[in-house]
């Protein structure tokens, strides 16, 4: 698993960090770059004088385009956009990353040393605590009120952290042994995540709760996954709002035997007479 830095000047591209767009984030350098799909990509602001460093962004590479006849390389991919960005510049460490990566000047550049890559990512995992995005005093009375209970229900603007939080939290397992990961969740495919490893492949399913109880919403077709694919992996996250959630992995088999599976709702059709 390999990290990546792109380096945002504000005055010469015109924007910041705030009015970079929603959805797929991504960038886009003039250099020629390797195959960084499933990669890591952190984007790194600067601004004013004396300058100013923040964190705007992390996403994973899911996309990698160029055209032959112009020289610049787009790279996208699904992550967070960090709103107000995360302030770098009074962190103890940064003057030495700063240093140790010339300034930024060389455009967009893998990262190497592992304790740069553990301080971002503590600092993005920071923000998602509390709440980047959200309105944190709500997803803590959520969080409080649910403490005890499963996953599934509860006020909309929680059950989206839960996720979020979830997805971070099972692309960083992954991510750690070294496996790539892409967010396939958009698909449709019954499972969010494709994990790749050598020869090995897993389709994750993500599920996130508030609480400590093991107690999820699953799908039909999600429930079909589990049962038809060979390569379905079930990754739960409890206690997701808190500062220390514990990680569960079930194969598609473990699930089915662990877990008993109750339906929630009727379809309703009119009786022909």
């Amino acid at each position: 698993m390999r990290h990546y830095m792109q380096y945002h000047n504000t005055e010469r591209m015109g924007y910041g960090c705030a009015e970079i767009s929603t959805g797929p984030i991504g960038i886009v350098t003039q250099k020629r770059i390797p195959d960084v799909l499933g990669d890591v990509v952190w984007i790194i602001c600067g601004e004013g004088k004396p300058r100013r460093y923040g964190l705007c962004a992390r996403f994973i590479a899911e996309e990698i385009h160029s055209e032959d006849e112009e020289p610049e390389t787009v790279v996208r991919g699904e992550g967070t956009l960090f709103t107000p960005d995360i302030s770098l510049s009074d962190e103890p460490w940064f003057k030495n990353f700063l240093a140790d990566y010339q300034n930024f000047s060389l455009g967009f550049r893998e990262i190497k040393e592992q304790k740069y890559i553990d301080r971002l990512e503590t600092l993005a995992r920071s923000q998602l605590h509390a709440g980047a995005g959200a309105e944190p005093a709500s997803l803590r009375r959520a969080a409080k009120r649910a403490s005890e209970g499963g996953g599934g229900f509860g006020e909309p603007e929680a059950n989206a952290e839960v996720e979020r939080l979830a997805m971070w939290y099972a692309t960083e397992l992954y991510q750690k042994d070294g496996w790539k990961v892409v967010d396939v969740s958009k698909e449709k495919c019954g499972y969010d995540l494709k994990c790749i490893k050598r020869r090995a492949e897993d389709h994750v399913e993500v599920k996130g709760v508030r609480g400590a109880q093991e107690s999820f919403i699953i799908t039909r077709a999600e429930v079909a996954q589990a049962r038809e694919d060979p390569a379905f992996v079930l990754v739960l996250v409890t206690s997701a709002l808190s500062k220390r959630p514990l990680l569960r992995r079930y194969s598609g088999r473990e699930m089915l035997d662990k877990f008993e599976l109750k339906p929630l709702a009727f379809q309703a059709n009119l009786r022909r007479s």
